[in-house]
Order: C-alpha cells, then structure tokens, then sequence
C-alpha cells in the first residue's frame, strides 16, 4: 500500500523540518503527528489534519487541524484545541504557538485551569518563560470563592498572583482576608 509509506516519508520530512526550524533551544525538538500531512513546498508550509499532537518537551497542544509555515515558525491549531503543560490546562478553538517567542495565543471560548485558579476569555496568550497566562475578551478569574472580571487580567502561575487593569470588579470572601 502507498498510504503507510507516504505517511512514513511525510513523518520523516515533517521531524527534519520542524526540528531545524524549531529548536528554542539546542536540545528541544518539536514534534507533531497526525492523521495526515500535506507538504507545500511553494510556500514552506505543512498541513495536518486529524487528531493532531504537537508537543515540545513538556507542551503538548491537540487540535484537529494544524499549519506550519516555515517563513514564521508559527503553528497554528484549529477545532477543539487543548494545551496541556505540568498543572496548566487550557481548551480554545483555535491556537497559535510562536516558536521563537515561546508564547501561545488562544482565541475563541478560552478556559483554563491551573490548580485552583480557574479563568475564561475570548482570548489568551501564554507566555512560557514568564509563567504568565494574559486574559482579554470579556475575562472572568476565579480563586476559591473569589472573582475577578476586568478588561486585563493577568495571571502569574508562579507564586499564583492576579492582576487585573482596566475596570474591574472584585466579589470576595472575608474568610479569605484573615
């Protein structure tokens, strides 16, 4: 049969791409599989589709569709998208990792949880070196029995602090201030 042989080839010629296009840092490779891949050499650009797994070291992102262009290396994931990096969860419809900044944005019914800090927004942008999770859209941030809602929010993952810019409204607990 062509089929397995034509995905092992486009496997290979995907992993060789990626990995000499993508590398944040000497040791890191991202990796990506699916269903099916299409090449387009006019244009650098690789096109998967069907349960789509891309993961650099300790990120991984699903979705059902993805494109990768090699003149940006950015990849875009499209269709019930879920990054999932140690405690962090986030689901959106659509999400794009740029490489060489080390942030994902997410746009379109974003969610996250992050131990007991759960947040929603039209969109949100994940800075990897910072730790730091940016809420915009309509963004709603809740703590326990505490909610935050601003134009701004965000989230510092270590050390857990919030702030928000913009109006905001704060609903609190006064347990949770002694």
């Amino acid at each position: 049969m062509k089929q397995p042989l034509l995905h092992i080839i486009l496997t290979v010629l995907l992993t060789a791409s990626l990995s000499s296009a993508l590398v944040s840092k000497e040791s890191e490779k991202v990796m990506m599989d699916a269903d099916l891949f299409e090449l387009d050499g006019k244009i650098n650009s690789i096109s998967a589709s069907g349960n789509v797994v891309v993961s650099d070291m300790d990120i991984v992102i699903t979705g059902k569709k993805a494109t990768y262009t090699q003149n940006n290396s950015v990849i875009t994931l499209r269709g019930n998208v879920i990054l999932s990096k140690d405690k962090l969860h986030l689901t959106c419809e659509e999400a794009r990792a740029f490489e060489i900044e080390e942030r994902v944005e997410a746009i379109g019914k974003v969610q996250f949880n992050y131990g007991d800090i759960q947040g929603k927004s039209n969109k949100a942008v994940y800075f990897e070196k910072e730790k730091l999770i940016e809420l915009s859209g309509s963004p709603v941030v809740t703590r326990g029995s505490d909610t935050l809602r601003g134009e701004l929010i965000a989230v510092y993952l270590d050390g857990g602090k919030i702030v928000t810019s913009g109006k905001t409204k704060v609903i609190f607990s006064v347990e949770n201030l002694e």
